[in-house]
């Protein structure tokens, strides 16, 4: 399966790996900076953004993708920068074959199961009437009956698009439902180690990565470092965008300046 990505830049390859019901579009603001000093590659993981629809989608589903496209377009091992579900993919792609990870970056998550699924979200997507929309704006009032956030409802409506006339879903919203279970947990990997470099970015305001957290990290993670970004949530890239940037130059080898 050959997944979709937007390719920047020059040097040591980076590859970006977004979160759950997002795509390549949420880092491009990350990619763009990074690209001044590195090779990106901003990805849309299966099910998501342009890359093709599967009928599964575990962990393992997401790294055997993502080994994939490393082998294809950069055949080194790159460095992996991982938001939410993206990180968790990540985290799993190191621990199950650590050779194709370099650096390791996990943005916002934690290696454990979560609870606060949002099935609801999928819900209300499936049960849209596509063919009543005539504009985005339909759509949102829509979706604004089940989720009230309309900041949530803006980042869902991104993978809302028209195309021949009628509006589709870019999200295989199927596959998520079915597999949100295996997407909220993570993977038994009992005595697997990655010992290379690991760096967790958390927002300060995020309740994904605890405290209580750090063992489940060094666990599998032995020389995880920690870096929590004030006045962040968990969408940490999107809220900081240049504390971020200077912590990932930093991390990665680069300019500690954008």
């Amino acid at each position: 399966m050959k997944l979709y990505f937007e390719k920047s830049g020059n040097g040591e390859p980076v590859v970006l790996v977004h979160g759950l019901f997002g795509s390549s579009t949420n880092l491009r603001g990350i990619a763009r900076k990074l690209a001044t000093h590195f090779q990106v590659i901003n990805v849309d993981l299966q099910n998501h953004g342009r890359s093709p629809h599967t009928s599964s989608m575990t962990y393992d589903d997401m790294s055997a993708a993502l080994k994939n496209l490393a082998k294809v377009t950069i055949g080194a091992a790159p460095n992996w920068v991982g938001h939410s579900m993206g990180g968790k993919a990540v985290m799993n792609l190191a621990l199950t074959d650590p050779d194709r990870v370099n650096r390791l970056v996990v943005i916002d998550i934690a290696p454990v199961s979560y609870t606060h699924g949002r099935i609801e979200f999928i819900d209300a997507m499936l049960a849209l009437n596509l063919k009543s929309i005539r504009r985005r704006a339909d759509a949102d009032n829509a979706l604004s009956e089940v989720i009230k956030d309309p900041s949530t409802r803006r980042f869902l409506l991104q993978n809302l698009v028209h195309n021949n006339g009628e509006y589709t879903w870019r999200l295989n919203l199927h596959t998520l439902r079915q597999y949100l279970a295996d997407i909220l947990a993570f993977p038994d990997r009992s005595g697997l180690k990655f010992d290379g470099p690991t760096l967790v970015v958390s927002g300060e305001d995020s309740n994904y990565v605890l405290n209580a957290h750090q063992g489940s990290f060094l666990r599998y993670f032995p020389k995880a470092q920690f870096e929590v970004i004030p006045g962040a949530g968990h969408w940490v890239h999107a809220e900081q965008p240049q504390a971020v940037n200077d912590v990932l130059y930093r991390f990665i080898g680069g300019s500690a300046h954008a």
